[in-house]
């Protein structure tokens, strides 16, 4: 190659590195720009919110021919701002057996209404910032209360407050659960939904969920202890049963789940005991549940099916031998 074109061809690759090398500069640099930007953000936000509730579950029992009972609810603003929060009452059910609840208005003629009962004074609660209140409630009417237990949250909504700087979320509610348990007239009765494993598994249960009914008209907490056991009653897996004091709703289930440890799935098939002791929160002994199930592996099976095939072929191997030297003998 000509020395010239040799020089142009460098020269044109010089100015073709400069002007990436320039490029590359300018983007680290905006780079680093804008990460230091997000940077300042992040690490300085403004107005964190926060309203917190002591306690967050209340337990009522009035005495007997009790009228009316009267509670209280520490409400604590750990904002930097004044803040107004609205009181209000709702009632509530089991929305499915996981303990999720559904809130509604409070209706007077509904077995376990707690809401239309539950009465107090202020109608708006003004906080200072960094501090607490004491908020005092009532329940009345008691006398018109069916026997057993009877549930209602009390909430408390944020009052918009165009003055204040403060991030705060306006449409957020929070709320103390408020259960009451009439003097008298309570039932309890707790069952356990069958079967909790199929009688046959193709595999080692990685969870047992055991479901729970309070048939009862009051607020339950059940326990108890579940188990499983193999060859000669060796012990398998045992655990205690609601160890959160988890509540049941009357007329409602709840589902209680158990993570088995890691068990390798035999290959021959294998009969374990299941054991599930339980009782309601006034029951003196426990309600026993026991069962058999069994692991069959996937395995053991296809060599069942494969021995059962060379069986039957083997059969009809001998079966045309047999027939074949039959009609040669005939013949």
């Amino acid at each position: 190659m000509p020395q010239k074109e040799r020089k142009v061809i460098l020269k044109v690759n010089l100015n073709i590195q400069n002007k990436l090398a320039g490029f590359l500069s300018l983007f680290f640099v905006c780079f680093l720009f804008l990460n230091c930007i997000h940077s300042s953000v992040s690490a300085n936000p403004v107005g964190i919110s926060g309203v917190g509730l002591t306690p967050a579950i209340i337990n009522l029992t009035p005495a007997k021919n009790q009228q009316s009972i009267s509670s209280s609810i520490r409400v604590s603003n750990l904002t930097s701002q004044v803040i107004t929060l609205k009181p209000g009452v709702q009632d509530f059910k089991a929305l499915n057996d996981l303990g999720n609840l559904s809130y509604f208005s409070p209706n007077y003629n509904l077995p376990h209404d707690l809401g239309s009962r539950m009465t107090f004074d202020q109608n708006n609660l003004t906080i200072p910032a960094n501090s607490s209140v004491i908020f005092n409630f009532n329940i009345v009417n008691l006398s018109s209360l069916a026997a057993g237990g009877h549930y209602g949250i009390l909430d408390f909504k944020l009052v918009p407050n165009k003055n204040s700087s403060a991030n705060l979320a306006i449409n957020q509610v929070i709320g103390t659960l408020v259960f009451l348990d009439t003097y008298s007239g309570g039932t309890f009765y707790l069952n356990l939904v069958t079967p909790v494993l199929p009688y046959i598994n193709y595999s080692w249960p990685s969870r047992i969920n055991a479901i729970f009914i309070n048939s009862g008209n009051s607020l339950d907490t059940p326990s108890g202890i579940l188990g499983i056991t193999y060859s000669k009653d060796q012990q398998l897996y045992k655990s205690l049963i609601n160890i959160n004091g988890s509540y049941i709703l009357p007329a409602s289930s709840r589902l209680f789940s158990f993570n088995l440890p890691n068990h390798k799935t035999p290959f021959w098939p294998t009969e374990y005991k299941l054991s599930i002791k339980y009782r309601h929160q006034y029951q003196t002994k426990f309600s026993n549940y026991t069962t058999n199930f069994w692991i069959i592996n996937p395995l053991f099976i296809i060599l069942v099916i494969l021995l059962i095939i060379v069986l039957i072929l083997f059969s009809v191997t001998i079966s045309k031998k047999f027939k074949k030297r039959y009609i040669n003998n005939k013949g």
